[in-house]
């Protein structure tokens, strides 16, 4: 089997340098493989960036050089990456591409050269992963600790922890045994979007306790093209907010809510209990908010990627509430 692996930078391959290049390059992260791993590994080092200077331009690179790769006649793509917006790179590619050969993201928490150093095992978990014929058609995928988890659910959980990856409510599809992919069950949401061709202006603001609109009426002002936002509770604001998230969804602004919290979704109509009170879900759904079950983060990437697809209103608000 042909894998190809595309680096990007990140902990997994951080060195101590003087010189020019910051990271080890993909060549240089072979080296620490399990010797007869079995596969013909070509390497694509398109970045040597930390993951916090990656944006939409460094994703859709990532997105082109897998493309690239598969197009190339590549059987798989596993790709290194730092661990502060993998979660975000990876759902940015799952929306790209159907379900078929296996694209696999994979980093590390402590860098070489550390003890307990997690990036060599990672990386041949991540190589064992998309070398299995079980780990096609799964979406894209993220291996880390011994777990293979969808794109869609992985989050960073933890800031310093080996398992710092997770997929808090439904978990991961599958583990690593012994250099063997062991699958337990298939992910039911796949959906994929057009390849962008330019980049929608959408910001995201968090709620908190005693917030002003600050932060909405900035929104409204910079002009943006989609705003998320994500709520309290399980679909509230604070009532200040609401006159000026009327004002951004008549104003053309794609709105879409997200929960705050963890785990858990939004209320549709808090249990059809007859209580209203200003800034509930209610108010939110009436005001034209669309609702999603995506944290913040993961609904700005597939905001930015559906308007950049210029989906109609309707199509727009099928894809985030269903």
């Amino acid at each position: 089997m042909r894998i190809v692996l595309v680096t990007t930078g990140g902990t997994i391959a951080e060195r101590e340098t003087t010189g020019k290049r910051v990271h080890l390059s993909g060549a240089e992260l072979l080296s620490g493989l399990v010797p007869g791993i079995g596969h013909e590994i070509d390497v694509v080092d398109l970045f040597d960036l930390p993951s916090t200077h990656l944006g939409f331009c460094e994703m859709r690179a990532v997105a082109q050089a897998v493309r690239s790769a598969l197009g190339g006649g590549a059987d798989a793509v596993v790709v290194t990456h730092g661990t502060d917006t993998l979660e975000e790179t990876a759902y940015f590619v799952d929306l790209l591409f159907k379900p078929g050969p296996t694209i696999v993201f994979t980093a590390a928490m402590l860098p070489p050269g550390v003890a307990g150093f997690d990036g060599e095992r990672n990386l041949n978990d991540a190589i064992v992963t998309a070398g299995d014929p079980r780990s096609r058609d799964l979406g894209v995928l993220v291996v880390m600790d011994g777990e293979v988890h969808t794109a869609r659910d992985v989050v960073k959980h933890h800031s310093m922890s080996l398992g710092g990856f997770k997929s808090p409510e439904f978990g991961p599809l599958g583990t690593i045994d012994e250099g063997r992919f062991y699958l337990a069950r298939r992910p039911a949401l796949l959906e994929t979007f057009s390849f962008p061709d330019r980049e929608p202006v959408v910001e995201g603001i968090k709620c908190y306790a005693g917030m002003s609109n600050l932060f909405v009426r900035a929104a409204i002002e910079r002009g943006l093209d989609g705003l998320v936002i994500e709520t309290l509770g399980s679909g509230q604001v604070p009532p200040r907010l609401m006159p000026n998230l009327r004002e951004a969804v008549t104003g053309g602004i794609a709105v879409v809510a997200a929960g705050r919290s963890p785990m858990g979704r939004l209320l549709r109509c808090r249990y059809g209990a007859p209580v209203r009170v200003d800034g509930d879900e209610w108010d939110l759904r009436e005001a034209g908010v669309m609702f999603c079950d995506l944290p913040g983060t993961k609904a700005r990437i597939k905001l930015q990627l559906a308007l950049a697809a210029n989906l109609e209103k309707d199509q727009l608000r099928l894809g985030f509430e269903h």
